[in-house]
């Protein structure tokens, strides 16, 4: 082979490899399988009931997703109470319903004794809730949007609060600027946008340069789903709230979504009464609740408290059976 050749083959080539390599990361980002499910209100002492709600259309058809969940009623020693409040939660990327490293069902339950119903669900593509892909919220919007409707629909709720960690608590924000029905919102740790959290941290864990690479995935990604991913902005949601309160927790130490993410969600809100924003001084993602659990219940609670006091009218909820 002559040496022109190389002078024209070793640019494609080197293209090449620098191609595949943002295609495969994009895959393994969209397509890696979700954690499992190993618990269940049950293990608890927690009432229970299994429920699946259509999702969004997923395809030209007209089929929809089916997402799994689970109805916990408010309860207080195995005996239902009446409420016209549920706080929906929303995982982690790649995360199930139960984000079991952050022990959440000890949340639940004080979030059910205290008089609060509380739907947990998967996402798509997560634990038990069809779907091909993930796609860093900009469809789980919708997978929560639908979630909201369940609510309304078959348990007769129209006070909802949404919370939300990680990805949840982005996707939180942005549903809840997009329905009326929710009444506050409480997002542990979310990205402020999408496309900026991945252009300045995702060569942290593809442990290649931002430029190219990062900068190509996310191109080739947005081409893939044919993504508007100016639309990915808890940023931007956050201030389409009006007078919804906001309650943002953040992690100082946290090395996957940097609390500057939502310091800066913070500062973009006019109305500083209705946001809240706590920052512990603890290491990890989505931690806060481990290290500083009676810090992080009494945020939470005294939140709820204050949405649903002093008037709290009931809904209607079918008494069931549960699972021990």
């Amino acid at each position: 082979m002559k040496s022109k050749d190389w002078i024209f083959l070793a640019p494609c080539a080197v293209g090449g490899a620098i191609l595949g390599t943002c295609l495969y990361i994009g895959y393994r980002m969209m397509y890696t399988p979700s954690e499992t499910i190993n618990k269940w209100p049950s293990d608890y002492g927690l009432l229970y009931e299994d429920v699946s709600f259509d999702g969004p259309v997923r395809n030209k058809g007209g089929k929809r997703l089916m997402l799994s969940g689970w109805w916990i009623p408010a309860q207080e020693e195995g005996v239902i109470r009446n409420s016209r409040y549920t706080v929906i939660l929303s995982h982690g990327y790649h995360n199930v319903r139960t984000l079991e490293g952050i022990a959440l069902f000890d949340l639940v339950k004080r979030m059910s004794a205290d008089g609060y119903h509380v739907l947990m669900y998967d996402f798509r593509h997560c634990g038990f809730s069809e779907g091909r892909m993930s796609t860093g919220g900009y469809l789980e919007r919708y997978d929560l949007l639908a979630a909201i409707r369940y609510v309304k629909k078959e348990k007769h709720c129209h006070h909802i609060v949404l919370m939300g960690w990680s990805m949840g608590a982005a996707v939180s924000i942005m549903a809840g600027a997009m329905a009326k029905e929710v009444r506050g919102i409480i997002a542990d740790s979310p990205y402020a946008d999408l496309k900026h959290y991945l252009y300045e941290n995702m060569s942290r864990f593809t442990k290649l340069p931002s430029f190219p690479f990062s900068y190509l995935t996310v191109g080739l990604t947005k081409h893939w789903l044919r993504m508007n991913i100016k639309e990915v902005s808890p940023l931007e949601a956050a201030k389409q709230l009006g007078k919804r309160p906001l309650l943002l927790i953040h992690a100082e130490g946290d090395e996957v979504i940097p609390y500057k993410d939502t310091l800066t969600i913070y500062e973009a809100i006019k109305e500083k009464g209705k946001v809240d924003y706590w920052v512990p001084t603890v290491q990890g993602h989505i931690r806060a609740y481990i290290h500083e659990k009676k810090a992080y219940e009494e945020k939470v609670l005294n939140f709820l408290h204050h949405l649903a006091y002093p008037k709290r009218r009931h809904c209607q909820v079918k008494r069931i059976v549960g699972k021990y």
